[in-house]
């Protein structure tokens, strides 16, 4: 199942993981401008999950995608060249990078909503 969810997304290739990085990139920010907008109204996240959760997401993905792009372009060489015997072992790694990075991008999405649940705000301190 996860080698399938993987060559999926490897068959849509790098604009695919591309609009993912933008997304992700576009919630962040998001948890970002929502967990300052709380603290100026005097609310902390009292959850396991905070800005930090999705910062580390976010970086994992990046890093993901850093290692999906090297790959990928090394695995394009091979396709090309003598060293075509490493071509089916370095798609399916390339494909486990691509998984990766759509990984974390769930990950992070799912987080995000935990973060920007008021519900889960109480007051800095207990004036409110």
């Amino acid at each position: 199942y996860k080698k399938a969810l993987q060559s999926k997304i490897m068959d849509k290739g790098p604009d695919e993981l591309k609009r993912l990085l933008d997304e992700a990139t576009s919630v962040t920010e998001k948890v970002f401008k929502f967990t300052t907008d709380m603290l100026k109204k005097g609310m902390y996240n009292t959850g396991w999950d905070s800005y930090q959760t999705i910062s580390g997401r976010y970086g994992d993905m990046v890093r993901a995608y850093e290692n999906y792009v090297r790959d990928f372009e090394a695995m394009q060489k091979e396709k090309d060249s003598d060293l075509n015997k490493n071509y089916d072992w370095r798609k399916d790694y390339v494909a486990n990078r691509a998984g990766e990075v759509k990984g974390y991008y769930k990950e992070l999405l799912k987080k995000a909503k935990i973060v920007m649940n008021k519900d889960n705000y109480k007051p800095i301190t207990g004036s409110r």
